[in-house]
């Protein structure tokens, strides 16, 4: 038994198992090792939140200028595509204007056509009116003959007379006919003017329609440049929304990662704490010197020459549950580890339940009306120092026999088996601590046979 209390007492250096929820004893330290480990892994926690929310931002940053580099080359696109909106525009007016000018120079054709077509028809009419005086004269010289020439001519009344008479007569003759040949020039060149002008005005019919179809051309191509146009507008909205969107998601990141790096801040500042709460209650642990420790060990001693622990409950010796990892009894309770050691048997309700060791009475807990298996799971509980961080605990009682602040000795009845609390039955829960460590009860009491 001395070799099992130093090995326990070694052991409760380095191994911390947690007693949260199992009602540890009062006069454990203010801090030990879990509350530093428990600090030092909020740190990496934070730290781990830190790096991932960073890791975050370094992509979203990495989108932005995805996104940011896709719109520049959009904005590019649009340039370009406006330059050539504004070419075709300036080519579509050019066209027009080339139009406007085709229309006004077959404009023009048309009314030299119509001049010409009134040339042609007065041309015609002088000629035919040319024509008809000369019939007329050729008439009236086939009616009266040669006479009126000859009576003309030696109507003389000298040679210059004579000679006058003559020339007139032939000059009228010649006239006529130089005249009839002039206006059949004339109507000829106005008629070959006239399909001329016809041809000339059909080219320009022509060009005009060429022209127009170019034009049209023209603004098809617009037309697609600047459906174009509205896509790569649209396509920029949409990524520049994307982009706020991103900023907005790396704004809230950057506000994370400060909220976090305070976080850090402050559970390394809590984690230094308490460790430095630690040394010093260390610090003042070895300040105490080997008096104290001579004094556990040759407690913890003396129980081991004593005889070890009184079992606790006389005449029953049935183990119904191992200190340790199992699964909870009750329903609706989670719990993943016993805390002590569980003794029942036939009839056992009510049956006496006795000290293990001399101490003193530190926790008298009463299950009242209010209290849930929930709220207060180990129900009745009576909770015993006997000096040298060795505490007992006894839960689930039906009622008990002791107060706070009484000295026992070993055998002394200080309560009755019950099974109030957090339990499947009746029978007695027995917890031990050896410095404020749980440890197994078994490994220290002795079963007994019955």
């Amino acid at each position: 038994m001395k070799k099992k209390f130093k090995t326990a007492v070694a052991v409760a250096a380095i191994v911390f198992i947690s007693a949260a929820g199992s009602g540890a004893p009062d006069n454990i330290l203010a801090t030990d090792q879990s509350d530093i480990n428990k600090a030092e892994n909020e740190i990496e926690d934070a730290k781990h939140r830190i790096e991932e929310l960073n890791n975050q931002r370094d992509q979203l940053k990495g989108d932005i200028q995805s996104v940011q580099a896709y719109v520049n080359e959009l904005d590019a696109a649009l340039v370009s595509i406006t330059g050539s909106l504004i070419d075709y525009q300036n080519k579509i007016s050019e066209k027009q204007t080339e139009i406007d000018n085709k229309i006004i120079e077959i404009a023009d054709k048309e009314t030299e056509i119509a001049n010409a077509e009134t040339d042609l028809a007065n041309a015609q009419k002088t000629e035919r009116e040319q024509y008809e005086a000369m019939k007329l004269r050729i008439q009236y010289m086939y009616e009266c003959g040669e006479s009126s020439f000859l009576d003309t001519i030696f109507s003389a009344s000298d040679l210059s007379d004579l000679l006058g008479k003559t020339e007139y007569v032939t000059s009228i003759m010649e006239y006529d006919r130089n005249k009839l040949n002039e206006l059949a020039d004339i109507r000829a060149g106005i008629s070959d003017m006239i399909v001329k002008l016809n041809d000339d005005k059909a080219g320009l019919e022509a060009e005009k329609k060429q022209l127009e179809q170019e034009k049209a051309d023209l603004l098809v191509l617009q037309n697609d440049l600047q459906i174009q146009q509205n896509l790569v507008n649209q396509a920029i909205d949409s990524k520049q929304a994307a982009i706020a969107q991103l900023e907005s998601d790396q704004a809230y990141a950057e506000q994370r990662i400060k909220e976090e790096q305070a976080k850090l801040k402050a559970a390394e500042e809590e984690a230094a704490r308490l460790k430095a709460l630690w040394e010093e209650e260390q610090r003042k642990l070895a300040a105490a010197g080997s008096n104290a420790d001579e004094a556990n060990r040759k407690k913890l001693e003396e129980i081991g020459l004593a005889g070890g622990f009184t079992w606790p409950l006389p005449g029953y010796n049935t183990i119904t549950s191992n200190f340790g990892p199992r699964p909870s009894p009750i329903p609706g309770m989670n719990l993943t580890s016993h805390s002590g050691t569980d003794i029942s048997g036939a009839g056992v309700y009510g049956k006496p339940i006795v000290a293990a060791y001399d101490g003193v009475v530190t926790v008298v807990d009463v299950y009242t009306s209010s209290d849930t298996r929930y709220t207060k799971p180990y129900g009745n509980r009576i909770q015993i120092d006997h000096g040298a961080g060795v505490v007992t605990l006894y839960a689930h009682l039906s009622s008990m026999a002791v107060s706070v602040g009484q000295q026992v000795k070993a055998g002394d009845v200080i309560g009755y088996v019950g099974s109030t609390g957090a339990s499947s039955g009746a029978h007695l829960h027995l917890t031990l601590y050896l410095k404020g460590i749980l440890v197994n009860p078994l490994d220290y009491f002795t079963i007994p046979t019955y």
